[in-house]
């Protein structure tokens, strides 16, 4: 979440203004005027900082004792009692780090307030990540003060101080007022009222007051010849949006209001991914079922295979396990080596070749083996043919005899026994 989008709540709900920053405080955009439930669009997935109206926020910076940062916060309420109209019961106080100063900032805020503002962004569907004052983001003017005026409100940063508000009714009496204050705050001995303030006065304006005050601000002018003034055309929220990024203002939401990090919330970036992950595991699941289904139908298509083809080798042969199949055949084989026709056979079906090769026209009929015998019959063209038979088979090493010859249709028939 490096965008942020930053909130300006006004004096009543529906002056609201908002604006969308990178994480060095660069706007991505224009100023935006609307309800809350407009700018809740933008809040999905983006850091939320809301700036509250300073007149309803006190800020100060008392003399505290060093103590840790609970005892800090139960002593700050009784530092401040004396600039506070309400009683501290009804109050609500954050306390920020001490700066080099050695001083801490606080804030004070009535409860019903935060309520209020916590309350308003709930309706909207915003959950903020941080409240500030306005007046805890203005920004620092180098060994001056800094002055930002808009809606009728002079906002002042004295040096080395807590920052203040005044009413602009007229702004020449809210001038008149402030200077003496920031002289004092400024703490600069022996300067009085009219003397001019230390270092640099710097005076940020927006529009709509530019225009509205330029009488009251032209003789301020003359007085404050070393006034810098620079013009806001969108307002002081850019402005205050920049000090967020660049500084570290005093968070309201602290105590009883600090936002609870929840699993939900911190899973909340991760949610897509998680979803995308989800899916890939569960496609990776079919895949691999689908896989191990083929290959286990596969492997039954050939199971069956190899029992019928064991079946048909082997007549009687009983395959319960295609394991068995191998060492089945390998006993058989076995079985038919220490019988011993095998050679036998070989020898005889041999010689039989190479009397059938020598004998043209000489047609094998058939063919039958018993222990140690073949039994043929075979067609020859002539008596002399079957005699060129047995006589090549017994050239061979074979005992061969004829058992009977018949004359049919131009063709010799005769049957003849080999004796391994």
């Amino acid at each position: 979440m490096s965008d942020t989008l930053v909130i300006r709540l006004g004096r009543d709900s529906a002056a609201v203004q908002y604006l969308l920053v990178d994480a060095t405080g660069g706007r991505l955009g224009a100023v935006i005027r609307g309800p809350l439930s407009q700018a809740a669009a933008l809040a999905s997935n983006r850091r939320v900082v809301v700036i509250v109206p300073a007149v309803d926020v006190v800020l100060a910076e008392p003399e505290l004792p060093a103590k840790n940062a609970a005892r800090l916060a139960q002593l700050v309420p009784f530092a401040l009692e004396e600039q506070l109209a309400t009683d501290i019961d009804n109050m609500h106080f954050a306390v920020g780090k001490r700066g080099a100063n050695g001083k801490a900032p606080a804030a004070a805020v009535l409860r019903e307030h935060m309520e209020r503002w916590l309350a308003e962004l709930g309706q909207a569907g915003i959950r903020a990540d941080a409240l500030h004052a306005e007046t805890s983001l203005l920004p620092p003017t180098n060994g001056g003060v800094t002055l930002v005026l808009d809606q009728n409100l002079l906002y002042v940063q004295p040096i080395n101080a807590a920052g203040f508000v005044l009413d602009t009714q007229p702004l020449a009496d809210a001038l008149h007022f402030a200077l003496p204050h920031i002289t004092a705050l400024g703490d600069v001995p022996g300067e009085t009222e009219e003397q001019p303030i230390p270092g640099d006065l710097q005076m940020f304006i927006a529009q709509d007051d530019f225009e509205a005050q330029q009488t009251a601000l032209a003789e301020f002018r003359d007085t404050h010849t070393g006034l810098q003034t620079r013009l806001l055309p969108e307002g002081p929220l850019p402005l205050f949006a920049t000090q967020i990024a660049q500084g570290t203002p005093l968070n309201l939401l602290c105590g009883p209001f600090e936002r609870k990090s929840s699993l939900s919330a911190s899973l909340q970036p991760w949610r897509y991914a998680a979803v995308l992950f989800g899916i890939a595991v569960c496609l990776q699941l079919i895949y691999g079922g689908l896989r191990l289904w083929q290959t286990t139908r596969a492997e039954r298509q050939v199971d069956a295979q190899i029992r019928e083809l064991a079946a048909q080798t082997l007549p009687g042969i009983n395959v319960t396990d295609t394991r068995d199949v191998r060492k089945q055949f390998e006993e058989r084989l076995g079985a038919l080596n220490r019988s011993g026709p095998r050679g036998d056979l070989l020898t005889g079906l041999v010689a039989l070749g190479d009397a059938l090769v020598q004998a043209k026209d000489t047609r094998l009929e058939a063919l039958q083996y018993h222990t140690q015998t073949i039994d043929l019959r075979v067609t020859a063209p002539n008596f002399d043919t079957l005699d060129k038979i047995q006589q090549a088979a017994v050239a061979s090493g074979v005992d061969t005899k004829i058992q009977s010859s018949t004359q049919r249709d131009n063709k010799v028939e005769g049957r003849l026994q080999l004796k391994l």
